[in-house]
């Protein structure tokens, strides 16, 4: 019975953990967006995460094992590129983000929401490619500017929001 629940699985390990990493790094996001009741939340963003994730793997080792599996003429011209299925989450989550952001007279709002959730397909992307380090390295840019730019916002040295506005 062991054997047969672990032949089930047929990516390497580490592949199901980047699934993991990338659930709880956009319920992290989504988290900060869903405590300043915005309608993209927690569930949105780590659906986001968790799915960009996926086309990256899907992309690397899907490719492979379709490839894999055909025969070929020894000569054959197949050509693996992981970018392909990549490249239309960045196009598709710019038209998911552009629903979010809305024009009230003169005000803006949902701009950060949108950019902040393209930026998790993005974690979501290089979580998939298991660009581990990176994705650490963004998670941390980006909360410091978060907070960075809300205590220069409080104590005066960026333009205030008004309260429709405040904390987009």
């Amino acid at each position: 019975m062991k054997e047969a629940f672990f032949s089930f699985f047929s990516l390497p390990g580490d592949v199901y953990l980047r699934i993991f990493i990338s659930a709880v790094v956009g319920f992290l996001i989504g988290y900060e967006r869903t405590s300043k009741n915005k309608p993209a939340g927690i569930r949105t963003y780590s659906f986001v995460c968790m799915g960009s994730t996926l086309v990256m793997i899907i992309s690397i080792y899907g490719v492979e094992q379709v490839v894999g599996s055909l025969t070929l003429p020894k000569q054959s011209n197949v050509v693996q590129d992981p970018m392909r299925l990549a490249s239309q989450v960045v196009s598709g989550l710019g038209f998911l983000g552009g629903g979010l952001i809305l024009k009230y007279g003169k005000n803006i709002k949902g701009l950060t929401s949108a950019a902040q959730l393209w930026a998790t397909g993005m974690i979501g992307l290089a979580i998939g490619a298991n660009l581990l380090d990176v994705v650490l390295m963004v998670m941390v840019a980006m909360y410091l500017v978060i907070k960075i730019s809300s205590y220069l916002e409080k104590r005066g040295f960026l333009p205030h929001k008004t309260e429709e506005e405040e904390h987009d």
